[in-house]
């Protein structure tokens, strides 16, 4: 019966093994999904946002700016969150900004000969 210990040890090991590979490739899944999302597709969205902005003030100078739960856009710095008024960056493009414990996305950007700045609330 030493035989067949062996074969019920190796077989229980190719298990175990099997499950820790698919644990973490489900793991290492998660994680790059994140990244997929937050760097991707937020990105994108905060293109698009601005974009649509633009086009609409271009045609209607009067166009609110938009300020939903996740994103704000402002055209006046001093108007924004403190914290994010202090870390205002110098050059345009996208940033990330703690407010507080709070990870923001500023998008900066120029827009009809002034800055536009877009606040994305992760």
């Amino acid at each position: 019966m030493p035989r067949a210990e062996g074969i019920l040890g190796k077989i229980t090991r190719a298990f175990l093994l099997q499950g820790a590979l698919i644990a973490m490739a489900a793991i290492l899944g998660v994680f790059f999904a994140k990244i997929v999302i937050e760097e991707i597709l937020i990105r994108n969205a905060i293109l698009e946002e601005a974009e649509y902005f633009r086009e609409h003030h271009e045609q209607d100078p009067d166009f609110s700016l938009p300020d939903t739960k996740n994103l704000t856009i402002y055209v006046d710095p001093q108007r924004m969150p403190d914290a994010v008024r202090r870390a205002l960056p110098v050059e345009a493009g996208f940033h990330e900004v703690d407010n507080g414990g709070d990870r923001l996305v500023l998008y900066r950007t120029e827009s009809g000969g002034r800055d536009l700045y877009l606040l994305y609330y992760r």
